[in-house]
């Protein structure tokens, strides 16, 4: 069964868009489908306006409104991941398992760590984040030394 046909307001790009700027550790595609969920929950109560109330244009009011929705499922899903680490969840039945495999391929670390590791770093505030983001992409410090960065 499908329950997206399409992305008309170009949810997908906006989260990648917002992931890369906020500095996240999570999988875009759960983001995006997390962010639909909020849109289409919200829409009835916010957007479904009557023609003669509904503005005409509501260009910038409404990609932050959007913006908003993505952001609410981001600190959702960075509250998800800190609570199945403090639980100590096995990592291989998270629902982002595989995310976990290849974020610990590319850091050589073990899945658990790199779990760890998205865990610390999406508490952080949003420079922090963003600073150590830059760092592990540009596979300086934390993709040499990974373990120095998830200690703590």
């Amino acid at each position: 069964m499908q329950l997206l046909d399409g992305d008309p307001l170009g949810t997908r790009m906006r989260c990648e868009r917002i992931l890369r700027a906020g500095g996240w550790l999570l999988p875009a595609r759960r983001v995006w489908l997390r962010a639909c969920a909020r849109i289409a929950r919200d829409w009835v109560r916010e957007w479904q306006l009557p023609d003669r109330a509904r503005p005409r244009h509501i260009g910038a009011a409404f990609t932050s409104w959007l913006d908003q929705r993505i952001e609410s499922a981001l600190l959702e899903l960075a509250e998800e991941q800190l609570e199945e680490e403090r639980a100590g969840r096995a990592v291989d039945v998270s629902e982002d398992a595989a995310f976990y495999r290849e974020l610990a391929g590319r850091l050589r670390v073990e899945p658990a760590e790199a779990r760890r590791f998205c865990a610390q770093l999406n508490v952080l505030p949003r420079g922090e984040r963003r600073r150590l983001g830059r760092i592990r992409a540009s596979g300086s410090d934390a993709e040499r030394n990974p373990r120095r960065w998830l200690s703590g």
